[in-house]
């Protein structure tokens, strides 16, 4: 569990995330990792899949992911948020 100040700062960072452009704010992830999307945010690491990426490439491997009836194109499903030499 995350302390309240960095939650609450990483908690920040995704509503800019999501107010502004999540493709600039973020960046891609290779091989298996691929149609998911890092940042870092201090010491921690933020994973998440933007589910328009997901369906323009129409590989998503989220269990119930982006492909799954519940999910938009606009939204964004965070994954992990862990420090960054434990994420990976």
């Amino acid at each position: 569990m995350l302390d309240k100040p960095i939650a609450e700062r990483i908690d920040k960072a995704l509503d800019d995330l999501i107010i502004g452009n999540p493709y600039k704010e973020t960046g891609p992830l290779q091989g298996p990792f691929r149609c998911k999307r890092k940042f870092r945010k201090g010491k921690y690491r933020v994973i998440l899949t933007i589910c328009e990426e997901c369906m323009n490439k129409g590989d998503c491997r989220i269990v119930n992911g982006c492909q799954g009836s519940k999910h938009s194109r606009n939204d964004i499903i965070l994954l992990w948020i862990d420090l960054r030499e434990d994420v990976y």
